[in-house]
């Protein structure tokens, strides 16, 4: 949902949008991934991801929710820990014109933002929704043939 802030300007889904776009393809996330917790916390992990689409639509999931809601669709190869959650937290300070798109692209590029090493907000999970996960015909990790199960 995008109200308006107090003395803020406000909400620009065309800079959402444009950043967004600027987004895809194949880059090192780093500056958009978390460190895991416990036992994979010394894992090092490829930051390396391709997003194939980062799309912002208006609407909710009725009709009768929509009025004034967002919604964040994000496909990729794979994803680092809370990268979504990341990417979807700065673009909508991007929205709400409290970042310039331009710093996310530079966080993109450089593999951590400016203003320090945490990316400037996590999007709460309550919003979150995984709506599926697709597998290249032969390449699905839970078959019996790919876990070495005949």
């Amino acid at each position: 949902h995008a109200p308006p802030r107090r003395g803020r300007p406000g909400w620009d889904a065309a800079a959402v949008a444009s950043t967004a776009a600027a987004m895809l393809g194949t880059h090192s996330f780093a500056a958009f991934g978390n460190r895991p917790r416990g036992g994979e916390r010394s894992v090092e992990v490829d930051p390396v991801c391709t997003l194939s689409e980062l799309r912002l639509s208006q609407g909710g999931l009725s009709e009768a929710s929509s009025a004034g809601r967002w919604a964040f669709t994000v496909r990729g190869d794979r994803f680092l820990y809370k990268m979504v959650r990341n990417l979807v937290g700065s673009l909508v300070k991007v929205g709400y014109g409290e970042m310039e798109g331009g710093e996310l692209l530079e966080a993109l590029a450089d593999g951590r933002f400016r203003r320090g090493e945490s990316v400037p907000i996590t999007a709460p999970p309550h919003g979150l929704v995984l709506d599926s996960v697709e597998y290249a015909a032969g390449e699905d990790p839970f078959s019996s043939s790919s876990a070495g199960l005949n």
